[in-house]
């Protein structure tokens, strides 16, 4: 059941990186195009915002990947060394 899933959750950073840079990309090209200035300054805002948490999100995905990686090694090891240390049937 562990593996493959730091492959999934790999792949839901990759995507989620891929979605928040097409978010940041909408939001910059609103701010420009925004009549208003209030409206401007507060798509900038949300724009900061994401831009800050983009690669900490990312990073923190792609870590988690990584240990879920190293638990179904982990698994996968333990399962040998017992399957070594079971006895033979008759």
């Amino acid at each position: 059941m562990v593996r493959g899933g730091g492959k999934q959750v790999q792949t839901m950073a990759d995507r989620l990186g891929s979605t928040m840079t097409s978010a940041e990309a909408s939001l910059r090209s609103a701010a420009d195009d925004a009549g208003q200035p209030a409206l401007a300054s507060a798509l900038r805002d949300l724009l900061t915002t994401l831009q800050g948490a983009h690669p900490r999100v990312v990073t923190g995905l792609s870590t988690f990947a990584d240990e879920v990686r190293i638990a179904a090694d982990a698994i996968d090891q333990t399962d040998v060394e017992l399957a070594g240390a079971a006895p033979e049937s008759p």
